[in-house]
């Protein structure tokens, strides 16, 4: 009777420390940036769960293809968003294998009469250990509406973890 009493504990707290890990979140991924050449960013929406399963970016600029957008994609953004002067950016990353990964948009800027958006897509370094579940990072921003043609730069970069 001890050995199954001792059995059970254990799956217990096997458990608890993979609820604590999931609820803690990745310990690498920033909150929202204060930067002043960030602070043109609006975050609407952001996490490790989306239904889509291959690397997308939409630009979407108009009301109409912004419903169809959020209602396809089963999301719930809290606050509504004007499209006539805002610019809607969608990054995906799409499906990864474990947890630790994450999509942040770092910068937004004009240049050469282009507006250039650089999107960081974090995944974690051979050191690490994550959650063996299934993510699909995703991080959705709303910009300053701009005539001017939009190019996104995406870096792949790897944490390191201790």
């Amino acid at each position: 009777m001890n050995k199954r009493l001792l059995l059970w504990l254990m799956l217990l707290i096997g458990v608890l420390i993979i609820i604590i890990m999931f609820t803690r979140g990745n310990p690498n991924q920033k909150a929202p940036v204060s930067d002043p050449t960030v602070s043109k960013i609006t975050v609407l929406s952001e996490g490790s769960m989306s239904e889509v399963d291959s690397f997308q970016t939409l630009i979407i600029d108009d009301q109409a293809t912004y419903q169809e957008f959020v209602s396809s994609n089963k999301l719930v953004i809290p606050n509504p968003i004007d499209l006539r002067d805002r610019t809607v950016i969608a990054i995906f990353m799409g499906y990864r294998p474990t947890s630790g990964y994450s999509v942040e948009i770092a910068d937004v800027k004009e240049e050469d009469q282009k507006m250039f958006i650089t999107v960081n897509l974090k995944q974690p370094g051979k050191n690490c250990i994550n959650l063996q579940v299934i993510t699909n990072p995703y991080q959705i921003v709303s910009i300053k509406k701009t005539k001017l043609p939009i190019e996104i730069i995406t870096n792949v970069v790897e944490y390191d973890c201790p």
